[in-house]
């Protein structure tokens, strides 16, 4: 008996692979060669959206009423510059987790929108980049390589794929998000592992706050637990240079090094300003937030996000994002289009 599949046809397309999606729409799968990232893209700005921003596009194209009419235009509008090919909206982890989370009409509008309007780009997982920036950061020989690619292998892990391994992974990511079933959390470890982020850093901030700490200590304790989080991948690194990893996290240590890498950067700003602000207690919802939005406001052109992310975004100075950011969609529209003409005087 053949499986059961959300998915009404599959059809190769000049562009790539098209996918017939159970709303009577189609999702557009990009397929380029390896290492063609650039050349696909063919300068389409790259616009990433936080969850709650994803959310409303997908009501709003499925005519949810409760979407506002100024909203709506907006969701409409960035789709319709999607599929004339003018944008990029990709994908990453982090929305797909979130949007795991839900089910039925609310998965179905939501997970439609994603892999609509993705076109099969995403941006490569935080912790890929993290690895590269750190051995930038130690004066490691590194090629460029683009942080929002085509395909599907990159998005939770690191794991090279070929062209013929890019046609399973992405209809098997689509069939997965397309199941509209409630997805329970396997004895709790996702909740847990959020929980412990979260009591983590109150525990740490409310310390700060006790001991009434001056900026330059907070500043201290934050780059040391952002880099006692990437304790694996300074491990790697330190392997890949032939350094002890006590080595390379006292280099790490000084002030300038993580300061000179995009994402690490814009995170360790985030988190001191987070530390200075012993009002605001982290919560759950946050980790996705602090690992995915440094890394697309360090490298798309624009980021729509939440607005007590986006103000800590904005106050980063060294050095400042470099998308444009927006905290709702009709303020993304004026990003997207001040982009769009960017690109064209190129």
């Amino acid at each position: 008996m053949m499986p059961a599949t959300r998915i009404r046809w599959v059809a190769l397309h000049p562009e790539g692979l098209v996918v017939g999606l159970p709303t009577g729409s189609n999702a557009l799968i990009e397929m380029g060669k390896t290492g063609d990232a650039e050349e696909l893209r063919a300068g389409r700005p790259i616009v990433y959206l936080d969850q709650n921003h994803w959310s409303c596009v997908g009501l709003a194209l499925n005519g949810d009423p409760r979407v506002s009419q100024p909203v709506a235009e907006a969701a409409y509008w960035l789709a319709t510059r999607v599929e004339s090919g003018e944008i990029l909206m990709p994908l990453s982890a982090g929305r797909l987790v979130e949007t795991d989370a839900l089910f039925g009409d609310r998965r179905e509008a939501v997970a439609g929108a994603l892999l609509r309007l993705s076109r099969g780009w995403h941006m490569r997982n935080p912790v890929v980049i993290r690895r590269l920036e750190l051995a930038r950061a130690l004066g490691a020989p590194t090629t460029p390589e683009p942080v929002f690619v085509p395909g599907m292998a990159e998005t939770f892990a690191s794991v090279t794929e070929g062209p013929e391994r890019r046609i399973p992974w992405a209809l098997g990511l689509y069939e997965a998000m397309l199941d509209l079933e409630r997805v329970e959390d396997p004895g709790g470890a996702g909740a847990r592992a959020k929980d412990s982020w979260a009591h983590k850093w109150v525990g740490i901030t409310e310390a700060l706050r006790r001991d009434c700490v001056g900026r330059r200590t907070v500043a201290q304790v934050a780059r040391l637990n952002l880099l006692l989080d990437a304790a694996d991948d300074i491990g790697a690194v330190g392997l890949q240079l032939g350094m002890p990893a006590d080595e390379v996290m006292n280099e790490l240590s000084h002030p300038g090094k993580l300061e000179g890498q995009p994402m690490l950067a814009l995170m360790l700003q985030v988190l001191t300003a987070r530390l200075h602000n012993a009002g605001q207690r982290p919560e759950r919802g946050d980790l996705f937030d602090f690992v995915n939005l440094p890394c697309a406001a360090a490298y798309a052109d624009v980021l729509v996000g939440e607005g007590r992310m986006i103000g800590m975004l904005r106050g980063a100075r060294r050095p400042p994002p470099k998308a444009a950011l927006a905290n709702n969609l009709p303020d993304a529209v004026v990003q997207v289009e001040a982009a769009l003409a960017s690109a064209r005087a190129i």
